[in-house]
């Protein structure tokens, strides 16, 4: 993210002021160092279901704000389309 905005205001002096771990409630993800997590589910779930793995790792990485890691997964092919309609991402 600060990669992104550096770049987009042309200012090499942006500082990140706010920790993951302090607002992680907040997000989409509970751990951003959990690489196994869709949701609720674990990524196994959705491979059973027939999911690619590099989308529901791009997904995991989105979740959590990983926009370096997103990136990687993006330019080797990851799909960010995924459709999860019809299989649960929470408990509810």
């Amino acid at each position: 993210m600060l990669e992104y905005w550096k770049a987009e205001t042309g200012n090499n002096n942006i500082k990140m002021e706010i920790e993951y771990n302090q607002y992680c409630k907040y997000f989409f993800c509970t751990d951003p160092k959990d690489n196994e997590k869709v949701s609720v589910h674990t990524i196994e779930y959705f491979l059973e279901k027939g999911f690619r793995e590099i989308d529901l790792r791009l997904y995991n990485r989105i979740a959590c704000f990983d926009f370096a890691g997103a990136k990687i997964l993006l330019e080797n092919g990851a799909r960010p389309d995924i459709n999860f309609n019809g299989y649960p991402l929470d408990k509810g």
